[in-house]
């Protein structure tokens, strides 16, 4: 590329515009730390001049100096970052604010009169000049690899706000209530996409509805991307809802296909299987919680099977429980359960038991509430935490 086009290409109106956006995204403190770097970087500017005077500055005059060049260089920065079409403005302040500043009366000669002083003089005005080229040169270059640099944020920043919206809308809060049951399903990615996915699907006709949790390997967006095909490939099977073991066969095949080599899902599902039956199924998941009203016990119900996408052609299937009004059933990931704290002491299975058993009468929002506190107040999220809770009426 050309010094032309650079130069072009630097101050064009889309460079600007991506100057000023970079600008805006940054937080205070990141303004306030960046415009103090410049201030003392050039107001080391003063003390080079009042090196080539040989120190013949009163200290007040100094002082000036070394505030005149700070400032003038945080007004070139906030000009070039924010208002271009002011440069001519800060150039001509700035040679005024210089000569009125060289009209101040110098102090005393520190050093005599004479050959040695201007020999040293012409010296020291060489270092000094050779430094302020120095410095002026870095920061030309910081000032481009700041505006580069925040063009890729910002271009990374609408990606992740994109990916984030898409993950809001694929996997929203499951908040609903048929005839004989109440369900309630969230899910909080550990950073700005998620591969955990509740979801709740009515059918017309027997069974009412399928309820399912799916936890994608890994983190980020390329888990939100497989998360999104699980979900796809999942309402996809239940428009004509299969039996439960028969929709992980198709989704497992489907997964394999599809992923990397390293990459699977972990599933479980539920739906009723008629009055007072469950059917459920796991792949490579958690046991799903049951709280018995009758008797207060938490049983957990486990189908030992391989996660999703792990091997082709594999078969899967499911089992039944009994369930009776006021049982709770819990189905939640390992981002729950997989939280440590100073003591590395996990939170494990153990912990949401003694929850459960502590609020299990309590309204689903106060059950999903405690539990999530829960799991936060013992440590660090290092992993999606989701959960879908279903109440037996």
């Amino acid at each position: 590329m050309s010094l032309s086009s650079w130069l072009k290409q630097v101050f064009s109106a889309r460079s600007r515009l991506d100057q000023r956006r970079m600008w805006q995204s940054a937080s205070l403190s990141s303004r306030i730390l960046l415009l103090a770097a410049v201030f003392f970087l050039f107001a080391s500017v003063g003390l080079l001049g009042d090196i080539t005077s040989l120190g013949i500055s009163r200290l007040s005059t100094l002082a000036i100096w070394i505030v005149f060049g700070g400032t003038t260089a945080v007004a070139y920065l906030l000009v070039i970052m924010l208002r271009l079409r002011w440069l001519p403005v800060v150039v001509v302040l700035q040679l005024l604010a210089s000569m009125a500043i060289g009209r101040i009366p110098d102090g005393p000669a520190l050093v005599p009169p004479g050959p040695a002083e201007q020999a040293l003089k012409k010296r020291l005005t060489v270092n000094a000049m050779g430094t302020v080229g120095c410095i002026a040169i870095s920061y030309t270059l910081f000032v481009i690899f700041v505006t580069e640099s925040g063009k890729r944020f910002i271009q990374l920043d609408t990606e992740l706000s994109l990916a984030r919206d898409i993950h809001r809308t694929l996997v929203p809060r499951v908040e609903d209530r048929t005839e004989g049951f109440e369900f309630l399903g969230v899910s909080s990615p550990s950073g700005e996409v998620g591969g955990d996915l509740v979801d709740l699907v009515k059918h017309d006709g027997d069974p009412p509805w399928t309820a399912y949790l799916a936890d994608v390997s890994g983190h980020g967006v390329p888990s939100g991307v497989l998360m999104g095909m699980v979900k796809s490939a999942t309402r996809t099977s239940l428009t004509t809802p299969p039996p439960l073991g028969e929709m992980l066969e198709t989704l497992n095949d489907v997964l394999y296909e599809v992923s990397q080599p390293q990459m699977f899902a972990t599933f479980a599902a539920l739906r009723p299987a008629g009055e007072g039956r469950m059917l459920f199924t796991l792949a490579g998941h958690l046991p799903i919680l049951c709280w018995r009203a009758a008797t207060g016990a938490i049983e957990s119900l486990l189908v030992s099977q391989v996660p999703l996408g792990v091997l082709p052609g594999r078969e899967f299937t499911a089992q039944e429980t009994t369930y009776a009004a006021g049982d709770l059933f819990l189905v939640l990931t390992d981002g729950l359960t997989e939280v440590f704290d100073r003591a590395d002491r996990e939170f494990g299975i153990e912990g949401v038991h003694a929850v459960l058993a502590a609020h299990a009468r309590s309204p689903l929002p106060q059950v999903v509430e405690a539990l999530l506190t829960a799991a936060r107040a013992h440590g660090t999220q290092l992993d999606d935490q989701s959960l879908i809770a279903i109440r037996c009426l």
